[in-house]
C-alpha cells in the first residue's frame, strides 16, 4: 500500500496538478484503487479519513514513513464522517506523527486560504473546486459586484475580489464559518471589499430579490441535495429552485457560475434542471464551454459513477 501511495504522489506531480497550488488530492479512494482511503496534502501537512478497518490499521501502522513520503511535518487523522458512525467505526481527531498541529495556510493562484482539520468541513479544506475558482478570478472584471451563495469559507468570494471585483456578497448559514471566511479575506487584504450575510441561502435569495439587488456575477455552490437514488426526484426540485432564485438577480449579460456535488444527479439532467429554471424566468443561458467538473488529482475512474460527482456550469444571462 504505500508504494501505491508514493505512485499516487509521483502522478499527482507529473499531471503538474501543483503548477498553481500548494494541496492536492493524493489518495481518492477508489478511483486511485485504494479503497475507503483518501489523503489530501495541504502545503506540510497530511490530513486521512477511511472507511475501511484494515486500510486504517496500515495507515496508522505507517504514520511515520508517510511523512517522508508525502513530504509533510503532519499527518492528521480526520475520521468523524457519518459513514464511519454508520458502519460503528470510532470517531478520532488528531494528528498521529510529526508535529501537532491541525492547521496550516495553502495558495492556489495567488490566494491563500487557512486549512483547519480539526474544525473544517471534510478534511479542512475543499479542493475539488480550485480550478473552478481560478476560473472565477480569471472572469470576474475590474468593479464587478459578485454574489456568492454557500460560500463556505470564502473561496469563490475571495478569489473575486482578488480578480478585482468591487463588492462580494457571500452567503453562509453559520456563524462560525463566516468568520473563518472573514479571516481568510484579512489574510489576502480583501476584508473591505468582502461581506458575508449569515442564514438560509433560500431565504435571503428571496430577500435580495425584494431589494431588487442585481449582480454582475453570481456564484451558486449548494451542499448535495441528492444523497441517495430515493431522493433524486426530490433533490431536482431543490437545484431548480435555488437556481430559479438565484438567476432573478444576475444582470442581464452577467456571468452565472452553478454547482452540483451529487454523483447521483446525471450531468445532462443537471444542465436541464438549470434551463429550465432559466426558462421559468424568461431568460436564455449561453454556456462559456462544457460542463467542468473536478481537477486532475480527483481521478474519474469509467463506469463508477462514484468517481464522478462535480458538474459545474458557466455561463452567461439573457432576456429571452
Amino acid at each position: 500500500m504505500l508504494e501505491r501511495i508514493r505512485e499516487r504522489y509521483r502522478e499527482r506531480k507529473r499531471w503538474r496538478v501543483d503548477r498553481h497550488r500548494n494541496h492536492m488530492r493524493v489518495v481518492f479512494s477508489e478511483a486511485d484503487a485504494l479503497p475507503g482511503l483518501i489523503i489530501d496534502k495541504f502545503n506540510d501537512m497530511a490530513v486521512f479519513q477511511t472507511t475501511c478497518p484494515a486500510m486504517e490499521k496500515i495507515v496508522l501502522r505507517h504514520a511515520e514513513e508517510l511523512l517522508e513520503i508525502l513530504d509533510v511535518e503532519t499527518l492528521y487523522e480526520k475520521n468523524d464522517s457519518r459513514k464511519r458512525r454508520q458502519l460503528g467505526m470510532e470517531v478520532r481527531k488528531r494528528p498521529v506523527a510529526g508535529e501537532e498541529k491541525s492547521c496550516t495556510i495553502v495558495t492556489e493562484y495567488d490566494v491563500r486560504f487557512y486549512v483547519d482539520a480539526e474544525r473544517g468541513q471534510k478534511t479542512g479544506f475543499y479542493i475539488d473546486q480550485v480550478d473552478n475558482r481560478g476560473e472565477v478570478q480569471r472572469l470576474v472584471e475590474e468593479g464587478d459586484r459578485v454574489l456568492d451563495v454557500f460560500s463556505y469559507v470564502g473561496c469563490f468570494a475571495i478569489h473575486a475580489a482578488v480578480g478585482g471585483a468591487e463588492e462580494v456578497v457571500g452567503i453562509e448559514k453559520f456563524d462560525r464559518i463566516v468568520q473563518a471566511a472573514y479571516e481568510n479575506a484579512t489574510l489576502n487584504d480583501v476584508r473591505d471589499r468582502v461581506k458575508f450575510l449569515v442564514g438560509d441561502a433560500f431565504s435571503l435569495l428571496e430577500k435580495l430579490e425584494r431589494r431588487d439587488e442585481q449582480f454582475d456575477v453570481v456564484i451558486l455552490d449548494p451542499p448535495a441535495f441528492i444523497t441517495s437514488r430515493d431522493h433524486i426526484e426530490r433533490g431536482k426540485r431543490a437545484y431548480f429552485d435555488v437556481n430559479y432564485k438565484a438567476l432573478g438577480l444576475v444582470k442581464e449579460g452577467g456571468l452565472f457560475v452553478t454547482c452540483s456535488c451529487s454523483h447521483f444527479l446525471e450531468p445532462d439532467d443537471f444542465i436541464r434542471v438549470v434551463s429550465e429554471a432559466a426558462r421559468r424566468r424568461g431568460l436564455r443561458l449561453r454556456m462559456l464551454g462544457p460542463i467542468r467538473g473536478q481537477p486532475p488529482c480527483h481521478p474519474v475512474v469509467p463506469g463508477n459513477p462514484d468517481t464522478q460527482y462535480l458538474k459545474v456550469i458557466f455561463c452567461t444571462v439573457e432576456r429571452a
